[in-house]
């Protein structure tokens, strides 16, 4: 992670604590109360949001100008998504830390991943890619169990892609004489974070 990343990331963290800090008074106020880290999540989720909404502004722009090959449906997909999130009908959630700990949550920096071994029909170890992999040698890479995922139709080495936020849930030992430990992943339940979306959503945007 350059230095500018770590830049952004402490500015980031900072203003989720002071909106947690103006905000909690409202909590237990009236309407629902609003669990913290739910509010955090969300918050990040929020920020995240529009940072995508500027990068798919400047890819259409740039798709725009440059037409490479297969431009038209590129573009077609980058404003179609960037619709989807100016109009959001539910919350977006942050990336993944580069270094997760059991209990962070949150989409994986890259969807993609590559399936090790396939245990049973609902887990499998994956390897991770993208941020996560990018500074690391072969021998330290990131394994991780994802469970709760269909996988009685895949195999060994296929590509993965992991579409919704996770949530690593524990660690678990390999059996498989190594005597390693990866992290399990599980689909993350957004049944909270929808439901008090819309508060923090108005919230939000009190306080811009």
């Amino acid at each position: 992670m350059g230095a500018g990343q770590l830049g952004s990331g402490f500015a980031r963290c900072c203003w989720v604590s002071t909106l947690l800090a103006t905000c909690a008074p409202a909590f237990g106020q009236g309407a629902a109360e609003i669990p913290a880290d739910v509010f955090e999540f969300i918050a990040e989720g929020e920020t995240a949001r529009q940072q995508r909404v500027a990068e798919l502004k400047r890819e259409a722009a740039r798709l725009k100008q440059e037409q490479p090959p297969g431009w038209v449906e590129r573009l077609d997909a980058a404003q179609q998504e960037l619709r989807e999130h100016l109009k959001p009908r539910g919350p977006y959630s942050p990336e993944m830390p580069e270094t997760p700990r059991v209990g962070d949550k949150g989409r994986l920096p890259d969807p993609w991943v590559t399936i090790v071994q396939v245990i049973d029909d609902r887990t499998m170890l994956v390897l991770l890619q993208g941020p996560w992999t990018s500074t690391k040698t072969k021998k330290d890479d990131v394994i991780v169990a994802l469970r709760g995922f269909p996988s009685d139709t895949v195999a060994d080495r296929q590509r993965y892609q992991v579409l919704v936020p996770v949530v690593i849930s524990g660690t678990e030992d390999l059996r498989d004489g190594s005597r390693r430990t990866v992290m399990v992943a599980e689909p993350l339940d957004m049944r909270l974070y929808e439901q008090h979306w819309p508060a923090v959503v108005k919230q939000l945007k009190r306080r811009r």
